[in-house]
């Protein structure tokens, strides 16, 4: 607001120093040849700066609205209604106390009326200055001449310091109501990514006194609006669409009034990238494979190519450069880390130009990071679960810092409510299991029904970025869920129905508490899903796989193996799916 400029002069501390010699500073001047003050009449004389009349509505005495007025440059006047509140300001620059302003009015080219003042004899001037070098100054009144033959008319205002004419502002007076502005329709273009700037126009009986954004471009681009009454825009265009981008714009004028918004078409035209996926967010250090892929939009040349830049983020460097091969509208790619780091990826196409999607994507190599749960993952409907777990630090190099636990439950059509904290952990060193002595507590309703598995995510973040996710499932028991009931041995019941499509029962007895692990495998040994692994109270269990691997996808069918281990107790049986 009130943007100026300043000349400023420092001696060799830094320190800003007045270069003048006269009233404020008593040292030597610093010009060869020293320029006079402003105030120095017999080089400055006083001179209007700004002039600015005004009908927009209020009280006289509201300040606040009076000042935004003044500060966002609001237009003067083209138009005026008989008993309209009106407002003549005036910016003079080196105004002696002894200075007179005075207005003229004149209606259709006749001499009305004339009136003026010496500021310095108001109770506005500060007693003892002789002038001052920037002041502002106001007349207001009701717009009404009825004693002197009436309003109507085309006006003339002409203002004068002393004898100088010095500014005249023209404006009609008539009964036709003001009118509200109308944004008009406009297009621009612009490339995919980059920024233009400009100014809107409004069709208006005066002028508008700035413009609004009633709603933001829809398809991704960003619109800023900058001060002064003329309002220029910066619009800057998603490097990810191609299209027309629309945003709403209304305009309001100088009598405060609201017109109705008007869709302004910013087209972004070239070539970009879209869709872009980097996943998953872990990958183990080789073994598993980063995948990049991001598809083509708008018009691509024949040797167009796109690198995918992969930098490694603890030091800063950039560790390698993929080259993304084409196939058909896509770009893809792969990537296995030898070692473990956390890594950011940036895209690069070439078509003509070169277009940079910075941070497209991010993964890690560290660790895992994963959850144990500790408690009873077997409740009934109506109940309350409460748990505890830890996270494991599976690096064996790399300590994780802010570290951040989310849970998030896969539905809550079961769940009357659940703890929502996030959960805190300042660092965990390579190996470590570190508990994390709060309750988490899941409240069940009484709606849900038995035979219910119910998946619960861990989303695990590191410096407030999400890199591992666990998960654990709770299961509403069906069989010997009373704690009283307490077998006598180990036992792992046969899956039913066996064969199945798509889910099947696993039930087991435990004499004893007992950290349990059930895992479904492949029969080339490859384990498919972990459905317990936590300490289990003693009892009668049963738990359901509904034949999904743990990343949520169906497996194919075919003969599976489960397997529990309880202590010291191992047995694996078989069954078989059906599709």
């Amino acid at each position: 607001t009130g943007p100026h400029l300043h000349f400023a002069v420092k001696d060799e501390s830094n320190q800003t120093i007045d270069p003048w010699e006269g009233p404020c500073n008593n040292n030597e001047s610093r010009w060869a040849d020293q320029l006079p003050f402003i105030g120095d009449t017999s080089e400055y004389g006083p001179k209007l700066i700004d002039y600015i009349t005004t009908s927009y509505p209020g009280p006289n005495g509201n300040w606040d609205d009076f000042y935004f007025l003044v500060s966002d440059n609001i237009p003067s006047m083209k138009h005026i209604n008989p008993g309209d509140q009106w407002r003549s300001c005036v910016w003079v620059r080196n105004l002696y106390n002894t200075d007179t302003l005075k207005t003229r009015w004149y209606r259709d080219g006749e001499f009305v009326n004339e009136w003026w003042w010496v500021p310095g004899e108001s109770q506005w001037w500060y007693e003892g200055i002789e002038y001052y070098t920037d002041s502002f100054w106001y007349w207001y009144g009701t717009w009404d001449w009825n004693s002197i033959g009436g309003s109507i008319g085309d006006w003339t205002e002409r203002t004068y310091i002393n004898s100088k004419f010095v500014g005249e502002k023209n404006y009609i007076c008539d009964e036709i109501e003001n009118q509200s502005p109308s944004v008009d329709l406009q297009q621009f273009t612009v490339n995919i990514g980059s920024t233009i700037t400009g100014e809107f126009t409004a069709s208006d009986d005066g002028d508008p006194f700035w413009f609004n954004i009633d709603s933001a471009p829809v398809n991704g681009g960003s619109l800023e609006l900058y001060g002064g009454r003329r309002r220029k825009f910066k619009y800057t265009a998603p490097n990810d669409f191609i299209g027309f981008d629309p945003a709403r714009i209304s305009a309001t004028d100088d009598r405060n009034v609201t017109g109705s918004g008007t869709f302004i078409f910013f087209e972004v035209t070239g070539a970009g990238l879209s869709d872009i996926f980097i996943g998953p967010s872990y990958v183990s250090p080789l073994q598993d494979s980063i995948f990049i892929s991001a598809k083509t939009i708008g018009n691509h040349l024949d040797n167009s190519s796109a690198i995918a830049e992969i930098t490694d983020i603890q030091n800063s460097e950039l560790h390698t450069t993929i080259d993304l091969i084409k196939q058909d509208s896509l770009w893809l790619g792969y990537w296995i880390p030898e070692s473990e780091s956390f890594y950011n990826v940036d895209i690069i196409l070439w078509n003509g130009d070169s277009m940079v999607y910075d941070n497209a994507g991010s993964f890690t190599s560290v660790g895992p990071i994963d959850i144990n749960m500790i408690g009873d993952l077997f409740s009934n409907p109506g109940n309350t679960s409460l748990l505890n777990f830890e996270l494991v630090n599976h690096s064996d190099s790399i300590a994780v810092t802010d570290v951040s636990v989310l849970f998030q439950p896969e539905s809550m059509d079961c769940i009357l409510n659940m703890s929502g904290a996030i959960y805190y952990f300042p660092e965990i060193l390579p190996g470590e299991t570190i508990n994390n002595g709060d309750d988490f507590v899941i409240v069940f309703n009484n709606e849900c029904t038995i035979d219910t598995t119910i998946t619960i995510y861990a989303n695990i973040y590191s410096d407030g970025t999400f890199w591992w996710v666990d998960s654990f499932e709770m299961n509403i028991a069906t069989l010997g869920t009373d704690k009283n009931i307490i077998p006598t041995s180990y036992t792992l019941g046969n899956a039913y129905p066996n064969p199945f499509n798509p889910t099947t029962n696993i039930n087991f007895s435990l004499p004893n508490n007992e950290y349990v692990s059930l895992d479904i495998y492949n029969l080339k040994g490859d384990k498919v899903k972990t459905l317990i692994n936590n300490k289990i109270e003693p009892g009668h269990r049963s738990i359901k796989w509904n034949a999904k691997n743990d990343l949520g996808q169906s497996v194919s069918a075919g003969v599976y193996i489960y397997k529990i281990q309880a202590g010291s107790y191992r047995e694996s049986k078989k069954m078989v799916l059906l599709k």
